[in-house]
């Protein structure tokens, strides 16, 4: 069958009692009980989806599936997951109900699973774009068992809710990062690719620090000058981690490797910063100006490196500003690296470097 026809339900015009179906089950319970059990269900949606796994059994009986068939839990619904201890005194995360477990389709754990998550959500006041999020990573994940926990703490180890935006933001975060980690492992990997890298385009460390070589040119040369330690801004103090540090290769392969540990790092940042972000209203765009005249430099550490801003300000309103980019600074550095090399070798430099086509890349 498609993948696409698992998305689709249709009941049609014949469909069971649910109700009914709910007191032939109850028929087999402690009768003094079912009143609390239907008061219990009644209490909100996702308490009713607890206590309904045999309503949606037998929706999904007649329904097309895989056939793939296995033992399924019979009730994988989010609260049925839990840390379990395991015989080897190993702390697991795993089902940990198996009253209605039974042979059938994968797929109908995965959608039990899938729903629980969709109806939480939707209690919690999770947006359509957030409930999205959360049902596609546990489609492509559930069949791994894998729960990724998101922004459990803030900075002082505290529970934490970041706000709608950012607990997207960080679902979508892991599969990202699963993927450049992926690419990276694959590329430095291959050792026909690396034959060109290692070696090629070698800057001394002097070199780098006499010129005052930014980003990840000067820290694959053994001189970081990071701008987000060096001369901290905005956050960064508060974030908990320090930037990537220098190495001394000097050649393509460790400036390629920088690039790859900058990008960790900056996954690192993301969920920090993230997860300490509360709920908030509309934000206003109107920020008072003061002084109305002047001028200021600024700096920020970009991918390349350090970027300065020379900003005038006239009558409120920016007048003048002028940036020096982090490549057009180590852009000079190009003709010196690229010396005793090969033709071929030289769009490897080129990449290493990090440089837009007009070499001014911000």
């Amino acid at each position: 069958m498609p993948r696409s026809a698992q998305a689709r339900f249709d009941p049609g015009k014949k469909r069971f009692d649910p109700v009914a179906l709910l007191e032939r089950q109850s028929a087999d319970r402690v009768r003094e009980l079912v009143p609390l059990r239907y008061s219990r269900m009644l209490e909100s949606p996702f308490r009713f989806y607890r206590g309904a796994a045999g309503i949606m059994a037998a929706d999904l009986g007649p329904a097309p599936h895989t056939g793939l068939t296995t033992q399924l839990c019979g009730d994988a619904h989010l609260l049925n997951f839990r840390l379990l201890a395991s015989p080897e005194r190993h702390l697991v995360f795993d089902i940990n109900d198996f009253d209605e477990t039974l042979p059938g389709p994968f797929e109908w754990d995965l959608k039990r699973l899938a729903t629980s998550l969709e109806i939480a959500a939707r209690e919690r006041g999770f947006g359509a774009a957030e409930r999205s999020a959360i049902v596609r990573a546990i489609a492509q994940h559930g069949p791994k068992l894998r729960i990724h926990a998101v922004a459990i703490t803030n900075l002082n180890n505290a529970p934490s809710s970041p706000c709608g935006a950012c607990r997207q933001v960080l679902a979508e975060l892991g599969p990202l990062g699963r993927r450049i980690t992926a690419d990276a492992e694959a590329l430095m990997g291959t050792s026909s690719f690396l034959d060109r890298l290692r070696g090629t385009g070698p800057l001394r460390q002097a070199r780098a620090r006499e010129h005052g070589a930014l980003g990840p040119i000067g820290k694959a040369s053994g001189y970081a000058d990071d701008a987000r330690s060096a001369r901290p801004y905005d956050a960064y103090p508060e974030l908990g981690a320090e930037p990537v540090g220098q190495h001394s290769g000097g050649d393509a392969m460790t400036r390629l490797r920088v690039r790859f540990e900058e990008a960790v790092m900056a996954f690192r940042f993301i969920r920090v910063a993230l997860s300490g972000l509360p709920e908030r209203g509309r934000l206003t765009h109107h920020v008072p100006c003061d002084p109305l005249y002047g001028r200021a430099t600024g700096w920020a550490e970009a991918p390349q490196g350090e970027v300065l801003y020379d900003l005038t300000i006239e009558d409120g309103r920016i007048a003048h500003c002028r940036p020096r980019s982090a490549s057009f600074h180590n852009l000079v550095l190009m003709h010196e690296v690229f010396a005793g090399d090969i033709l071929t070798d030289f769009p490897f430099i080129e990449a290493s470097f990090g440089l837009s086509v007009a070499g001014a890349a911000l």
